[in-house]
């Protein structure tokens, strides 16, 4: 009998924020679940120096390192050790970090040149990329890297569609972090019309991100950031009937995952989302709505036309909910995952990532001495903050 794979999964961003609960405990819970997998899931910073060097120590134990958004420097080094000691490592992102845009709210993280050269050398002296969208894809290839697209994925176990309440006000709903605050504006007019119009018959709920727009207006109800483990159950709650996706056309956006629409459907909700990469490649015509432009104008036109029209909200919304479970439920997809690993761990031939120069000693000590130069006072800010 197989024994089951041991994976070191290592993230920056703590088990409460929606990146590392979607794209690193889904998928590795549901293998566990399986017996495939034993894994542990790390959460580092630079002030972990006992956790750090501990990883370091024990990197022998496992079978396979898989990272996710390397951004600070002292994962490079745990890239090197766990190269030299023949462990495949590889590198998962689900935003296109090595292009933040200006206006994004952690653009002054991630603009950042040491940041960027970071992410950039840990990109291309990982084994291979993993990656949820096909824009990243190309963008990785571009850089020299190998790299396979699997996308995300989400647990129907947790993600459930609940009974509407007779008689309940329709429910439409906006879910997204702070980063869509330049989303907003898209959706504000068309849900300022429709609390006016329909106040009596209409709630509307926004999530992590708020509409000021709409403060202090009857009928509408912001929550704040809700921890990723939590969210599948309060979004489930909820009982949306339309859940909003809306994203402006960038470069930035249009390697984003379609993640709400997955969200949105495995809970019930019929979904209008924006006409960008993410949606365009998955919503089709019978179960989900893309605006035919990205205007305010014809956001409003599509909301009132879902809110009007109950029977093609049903459907569509029921059309979501079957593909959903059929197509993108990780109790689906997780073999791809496991095919993945066990095909790194057992196949070192495939090992030969085109940027392992960056592995030489020399050139890495270099990479590392002008990255840590950079970066370390900016630490060294962080660290007081936390802890004066």
């Amino acid at each position: 009998m197989t024994q089951p794979l041991r994976v070191l999964a290592l993230t920056h961003t703590a088990i409460s924020e929606s990146c590392t609960f979607v794209r690193s405990l889904t998928p590795l819970h549901a293998l566990r679940s399986m017996g495939l997998v034993e894994y542990e899931l790390l959460h580092l910073m630079p002030w972990n120096v006992g956790a750090i060097r501990h990883t370091l120590r024990t990197l022998d134990q496992w079978d396979l390192v898989w990272i996710s958004r390397p951004r600070h420097y002292f994962m490079l080094p745990i890239i090197r050790a766990a190269r030299r000691l023949n462990k495949p490592v590889l590198v998962d992102i689900d935003d296109w970090l090595l292009d933040v845009p200006a206006d994004h709210v952690d653009a002054d993280f991630y603009r950042m040149r040491p940041r960027r050269e970071t992410i950039r050398t840990a990109l291309r002296a990982a084994d291979a990329i993993t990656t949820s969208t096909q824009v990243i894809a190309d963008r990785c290839v571009a850089l020299g890297t190998r790299v396979h697209i699997l996308p995300n994925a989400i647990d129907t176990t947790q993600f459930v569609r609940l009974p509407r309440v007779e008689h309940a006000p329709l429910t439409v709903a906006f879910c997204g972090t702070p980063s869509h605050q330049e989303d907003v504006p898209l959706i504000a007019p068309a849900l300022r019309r429709l609390l006016d119009e329909r106040q009596d018959h209409v709630r509307v709920i926004s999530v992590g991100c708020p509409i000021p727009d709409l403060a202090g207006a009857e009928g509408y109800t912001h929550h704040d950031f809700i921890d990723a483990p939590l969210y599948p159950r309060f979004l489930s709650e909820l009982r949306i009937d339309v859940g909003l996706a809306p994203l402006r056309d960038t470069p930035f956006n249009a390697a984003k995952s379609d993640i709400k629409y997955l969200e949105y459907a495995a809970t019930g909700a019929a979904t209008i989302a924006s006409p960008v990469m993410p949606y365009l490649a998955t919503i089709r015509p019978d179960r989900g709505v893309v605006v035919e432009a990205n205007t305010p104008e014809l956001w409003t036109a599509a909301l009132q036309e879902m809110v009007v029209e109950v029977p093609r909200r049903e459907s569509l919304a029921a059309k979501a909910y079957e593909w959903v479970r059929t197509e993108r439920s990780i109790e689906v997809t997780a073999m791809k995952w496991y095919i993945l690993f066990r095909q790194y761990v057992d196949e070192p031939a495939i090992r030969t990532a085109p940027g392992t120069r960056q592995l030489d000693p020399g050139m890495f000590e270099r990479i590392m001495v002008n990255i840590m130069v950079r970066q370390t006072p900016y630490d060294m800010r962080q660290l007081q903050r936390r802890f004066i």
